[in-house]
């Protein structure tokens, strides 16, 4: 399954102890995780088809552990792991015409995860939205619900998990498939916009 092979190894290394899961947007940052990944760990690939040129704000060094915040933004935010990097800007963009200024955040690593930066945006905006273009089951957004739900104090956001769900898909393009998840640019502004709306009713 195309939509699914470039992160297999990710979706296993995020539910071993001590290990660490990367997913990188573009060719440029995977090469600067080859530099530092320990040794027997398999170089990161894209598809052909998600291949890009480098992504402005994400050429900075790449810390263990440490994600970047390519936009911010104080309605909402999109954490967002590997290549649905791009996606989550382009939904950004779109939301702008709706008055909704999107925060994007590169989160780089599911395993150790930036849990900083994230509880930071949980604590003051009322949407965080996870995007992986894998199984939400044992995934990346999974990771932020566990670290989210166990601190000390609780974040106030209004908390939501889009990825590939947990169920046998069939072959297709990915540009497809990743529609009909509701994981394209033009579905993710359309839903973050309803959830927006849902979650200011229920801060009222």
């Amino acid at each position: 399954l195309r939509v699914m092979r470039q992160h297999e190894h990710h979706i296993l290394a995020a539910v071993l102890p001590a290990s660490e899961a990367r997913g990188e947007v573009d060719e440029a940052a995977i090469d600067r995780c080859d530099a530092t990944r320990p040794p027997g760990m398999a170089r990161g690939e894209l598809d052909h088809d998600v291949r890009a040129p480098r992504l402005a704000g994400n050429d900075g060094p790449i810390e263990l552990g440490r994600s970047v915040l390519l936009r911010d933004g104080a309605d909402l935010a999109f954490v967002a792991y590997g290549t649905m990097v791009r996606v989550a800007l382009d939904a950004a963009l779109r939301l702008e015409d709706a008055g909704l200024e999107a925060a994007v955040l590169n989160a780089r690593f599911a395993r150790p995860l930036d849990g900083d930066a994230i509880q930071a945006l949980a604590r003051r905006v009322p949407l965080l939205i996870t995007l992986e273009e894998h199984s939400v089951n044992g995934g990346f957004g999974e990771a932020v619900l566990h670290h989210l739900a166990h601190l000390a104090v609780p974040v106030p956001t209004v908390l939501r998990v889009l990825g590939i769900p947990d169920r046998l898909v069939p072959h297709g393009e990915r540009a497809d498939w990743l529609a009909r998840f509701g994981l394209s640019a033009e579905a993710l502004a359309g839903y973050a916009v309803r959830e927006c709306e849902a979650a200011r009713a229920h801060r009222r």
